[in-house]
């Protein structure tokens, strides 16, 4: 089978699992479920209060989304987990109401998602390279990222402009670029040591193997600590 027509198959596939996607997924409830959690502690941060306290954010919450004051039930609290560099990226949104700030950052996300793996897919023709390109923007796990205005997608150009400065030859551009999604720890590790073992061996730093599972074991207990979301 060609490179060719497996990519037509996918296309195909891809193209049938989004129809369904939107079908079932679109009009239900759940749209911008994470990205509630994102606004209100960005709108927090914005004014100069922590939204990593609880109690502040519920209240900021109740007062975005259930009514302020006049609200009475249950708490729903959807809790902010991100690092703190986040909050400052949406405050600009923080200006917007909640709804139109999310299909901003909808936007935001496809582009980022399109731009990531254009940059990875460096070494591919134009023409299959743009089909790669569509593919991932469009595909049903990024549709779900969409969805719920998850930030996922933002290590995606991280990643891409690691790919693209290491077929430069530009290791320490490709580590620095790596570094860019640590938005999303708990996805960076694992993909940055993927990329370092297919990695050259010019391209590693020479650290002793004993010295990197000493330093594994004193930091990665600590980095998995604050890591739940």
């Amino acid at each position: 089978m060609s490179v060719k027509l497996r990519l037509q198959i996918l296309v195909i596939l891809i193209a049938a699992c989004t129809i369904i996607y939107v079908h079932l997924f679109v009009p239900g409830p759940g749209n911008g479920a994470d990205f509630v959690a994102f606004y209100a502690g960005a709108y927090a941060d914005a004014q100069g209060l922590d939204p990593f306290d609880q109690a502040t954010l519920w209240q900021t919450e109740k007062t975005l989304y259930l009514g302020g004051a006049s609200y009475h039930g249950p708490m729903q609290l959807d809790r902010y987990l991100n690092p703190p560099p986040f909050a400052l990226l949406l405050q600009p949104l923080t200006h917007l109401p909640p709804s139109t700030a999310y299909w901003i950052w909808v936007a935001s996300m496809f582009v980022s998602a399109g731009l990531g793996a254009y940059l990875c897919l460096v070494q591919w023709p134009r023409g299959p390279r743009l089909l790669g390109t569509a593919i991932v923007a469009c595909c049903p796990a990024a549709l779900w990222d969409y969805r719920l205005g998850q930030n996922a997608m933002l290590l995606l150009p991280s990643l891409g402009l690691a790919f693209w400065a290491r077929s430069r030859q530009r290791p320490v551009l490709a580590g620095l670029a790596l570094s860019g999604g640590l938005v999303k720890p708990q996805l960076l590790l694992p993909i940055a040591l993927l990329v370092i073992l297919t990695s050259p061996r010019q391209e590693r730093i020479a650290i002793p193997l004993r010295n990197r599972v000493v330093y594994a074991r004193q930091r990665l207990p600590q980095f998995f600590a604050g890591v739940r979301h």
